[in-house]
């Protein structure tokens, strides 16, 4: 999926588009959370607390994006991982 794909979903209204958005991000912070426990520490690394709410999340990548234009025509993956890591840096 790409960054305008992503932020596409996130910025809708429609609670199809907010349900995929919210999967996405649930899966890198899932996939993300088994590497650091396989001790495989990813190369952009975050640690997003289990207390911060997946509408959170969501507003957080629309902001990204919005700041962060030049990430529209790649995969948002890595895209994400960077926007989580400023926000939710690991201590």
């Amino acid at each position: 999926m790409t960054g305008e794909r992503l932020y596409y979903l996130c910025s809708g209204a429609l609670p199809e588009d907010t349900a995929a958005c919210q999967g996405y991000l649930a899966g890198i912070i899932d996939y993300n959370t088994i590497l650091r426990s396989v001790d495989m520490t990813p190369g952009v690394d975050f640690c997003v607390p289990k207390t911060v709410p997946a509408e959170q999340l969501q507003l957080d990548v629309v902001t990204y994006f919005k700041q962060n234009k030049q990430h529209a025509e790649f995969l948002a993956s890595p895209a994400i991982a960077l926007a989580f890591s400023k926000l939710y840096p690991c201590p």
